[in-house]
């Protein structure tokens, strides 16, 4: 049975925890899903089981079900294990088929029963009680449990979260075998990697509230997602099989990253505000960028070093059906555009990340449109960070910069001469070019008489 999951939201109050979520997760495959703590990948296996009310749609064959709640044909197997009930473990897992079974137990309900517990390799607890068995080996019974039924969907939640090393990738690699064998569609989620760059033939990345990536393990577990998602330095290791493995080495040490509080503009060091003013001085160029921007419905729009949120809000505002997200080293300019698009933000439709152009925290070609008011100047490696951009950008995505003036021969002497901050002053020609060669087909356009500068690309 195919699940479609489309557009997944859902906030705790006015705390966002799910925000525009969307995969397929197909018969005879086991989809992990993974992410760090807090990503909300509990959260989502609730929805899609329909135990929380939530935005978007699950559809299970292309239908949505009608009635709320865990459908008949589909098994959950929660985190949580804890089981007070004075039932043995054969009670226990026959509890299981409660939506089959009458008030007479068949020999077929019984044999069932059996032989779960057999190929799980527990059927010596059989009469033992739930509550006399260690964490591990009860969290085997609600497994033995979730599968009795013989489900169409099957959802679990950590199901190796109690157990040992070697049962984790035992336990998962039945689950996969199983999964094949039945032609069920299986939707866990784990937080041993190993385990699930092993077994699992789709994963979908959690991270900041909706899908980083996903793909195939070899296409997601990779040391720059490790780095964005988990913050770690890792190494991928080919055995001699060509079989990938994680060598995690330490966490990335945040005190010297480059996302600091903030930034080398001028605005920066100077506060809320020069953010304030900067709405109000950028708009003319910005508004020649939107002006130059050719036809297309963007779904996902990115603004890279936000300061005060209106360029994100112009964009919003032209694009109704889209959804936003914006990024900025600086911490003092995503608190103002937070504030400054509260009503985005409520509405959904926007999410403000403190971060660095240089390891932005999004999946490969996730935005179909990027944009970016002057920021280029500050960037520390400009080359790099174009490739980057075009990294989290869809084939055919639209890039926008716009700068309060066009850089020419005539005038870059000046420019280079008045620059305080270290920053990127290129001739027009120069940018580009550099635009260019990280893989986009650009275009120049110069105001007449305010000489706005917008350098509009798309990506090949």
């Amino acid at each position: 049975m195919k699940v479609h999951v489309n557009g997944i939201g859902f906030s705790y109050g006015k705390t966002p925890v799910l925000r525009n979520v969307s995969f397929d997760a197909l018969p005879g495959q086991v989809t992990t899903i993974v992410g760090p703590n807090g990503a909300g990948k509990t959260t989502l296996l609730n929805c899609i089981a329909d135990l929380f009310r939530h935005e978007g749609t699950v559809e299970f064959n292309g239908e949505v079900m009608e009635k709320r709640g865990i459908p008949k044909f589909m098994s959950y197997m929660e985190q949580n294990t804890d089981c007070e009930a004075d039932l043995n473990v054969f009670e226990v897992v026959l509890l299981g088929m409660v939506q089959s079974l009458s008030f007479y137990v068949s020999p077929e309900d019984v044999a069932k029963v059996n032989d779960v517990l057999r190929l799980l390799g527990i059927s010596q607890y059989a009469d033992r009680k739930i509550g006399e068995l260690s964490g591990g080996q009860r969290q085997l019974v609600f497994i033995a449990q979730a599968l009795v039924k013989d489900p169409k969907v099957l959802i679990m939640d950590e199901p190796t979260s109690a157990l040992d090393l070697y049962h984790q990738f035992n336990l998962i690699k039945f689950i996969s075998k199983i999964t094949k064998e039945r032609g069920c569609t299986t939707i866990m989620t784990l937080h041993h990697l190993d385990v699930a760059l092993k077994y699992s033939d789709r994963v979908v990345v959690i991270a900041n509230n909706t899908v980083w990536g996903e793909g195939t393990p070899g296409e997601m577990f990779t040391e720059s997602m490790l780095a964005d998602v988990y913050r770690m330095k890792a190494n991928i290791i080919l055995d001699e099989k060509g079989d990938k493995h994680l060598q995690v080495l330490e966490p990335i040490d945040e005190t010297n990253s480059d996302t600091t509080d903030q930034c080398k503009a001028p605005h920066g060091e100077e506060g809320k505000d020069v953010i304030r003013s900067m709405n109000d001085h950028h708009r003319p160029q910005i508004e020649w960028g939107i002006a130059n921007l050719p036809e297309s419905s963007p779904k996902r729009i990115l603004d890279i070093g936000c300061g005060g949120g209106v360029f994100i809000r112009y964009m919003l505002d032209k694009y109704p059906e889209s959804v936003g997200d914006a990024i900025d080293i600086s911490e003092t300019s995503v608190k103002y555009c937070r504030e400054f698009n509260s009503g985005l933000i409520d509405d959904k439709r926007l999410q403000v990340t403190l971060g660095n152009v240089s390891h932005m925290p999004y999946g490969d070609g996730t935005f179909d449109m990027v944009v970016s008011n002057a920021s280029y100047f500050f960037w520390d490696d400009l080359g790099n960070d174009l490739k980057e951009v075009a990294r989290v950008m869809t084939n055919s995505g639209i890039l926008c910069l716009t700068a309060r003036r066009s850089i020419d021969k005539d005038n870059i002497e000046t420019m280079r001469s008045e620059n305080e901050h270290g920053m990127n002053i290129l001739l027009d020609s120069e940018l580009m070019d550099m635009v260019e060669r990280a893989g986009f087909d650009t275009a120049c356009f110069v105001e007449p008489s305010e000489n706005y500068l917008a350098i509009i690309g798309r990506k090949r």
